[in-house]
């Protein structure tokens, strides 16, 4: 199977798609030329290799290299409904019994964190919606980018089962405060950086909410679940 002629294939449809040609049957050609069965078959390759490529590139940092994810978490596993689990690829964050798709110390996860911090400006006074498990302030650090960062997050549990742990790991200028993201993106100035990573996912409004608080040049970063697919 030759995964980039699959994947420029399927490029090569979505550009002619936006055009308004739907030519499935030449995209089902051109990825059998490619040595898939199907379009479904093709993804779930793709999916595969996609990771494999994340990972590969996350192992070139001092982070993922040497789980630093998880040695800031310590040795805490539970707290009035929160509890850590491991996991084939780390550990899940647990809330009341719910596994939130968003909290965890996966491939995807860590990635959607390292890749979205290359947005990031320099020197930069950053805003966070969502502490979670807080692996976005590991590749904060990494970047020498945030120089001031305030952290939003509305469950109190989840601030007192892991919010000492994680300022104390790592070494920035963090302050972490409890509110909605709505609320409290209005009471603490300006910022070089927003990013929001909240379990529900940023929500579709909020980027408008969050421009007037934006210095100059300042950014918007929602949270992106599929950052690994990098070829699309």
């Amino acid at each position: 199977m030759n995964i980039l002629k699959g994947r420029n294939a399927i490029n090569d449809y979505r550009e002619e798609h936006k055009k308004g040609f739907h030519n499935i049957e030449k995209l089902n050609g051109d990825l059998k030329i490619a040595g898939f069965d199907s379009i479904s078959d093709f993804f779930k390759t793709n999916d595969i290799e996609c990771l494999s490529e994340a990972k590969e590139e996350l192992l070139k940092t001092e982070i993922y290299k040497n789980r630093k994810d998880l040695e800031m978490l310590g040795n805490a596993k539970e707290y009035k409904g929160i509890k850590i689990i491991e996991t084939n690829d780390g550990v899940d964050l647990v809330i009341d019994n719910i596994v939130p798709h968003v909290m965890n110390t996966s491939v995807e996860e860590n990635y959607s964190m390292f890749s979205s911090v290359k947005e990031c400006t320099n020197n930069a006074r950053v805003f966070i919606g969502g502490l979670g498990l807080g692996i976005v302030l590991l590749y904060l650090q990494e970047s020498k980018k945030a120089k001031e960062i305030i952290v939003c997050e509305k469950d109190e549990r989840i601030i007192d089962f892991l919010g000492k742990q994680i300022t104390d790991y790592v070494d920035l200028q963090i302050k972490i405060i409890k509110g909605d993201i709505y609320e409290e993106i209005k009471k603490n100035g300006k910022f070089d950086w927003i990013y929001i990573d909240i379990t529900e996912g940023a929500p579709n409004d909020f980027k408008e909410i969050a421009i007037p608080f934006l210095n100059n040049n300042g950014i918007y970063t929602p949270y992106n679940p599929n950052a690994y697919w990098w070829w699309k």
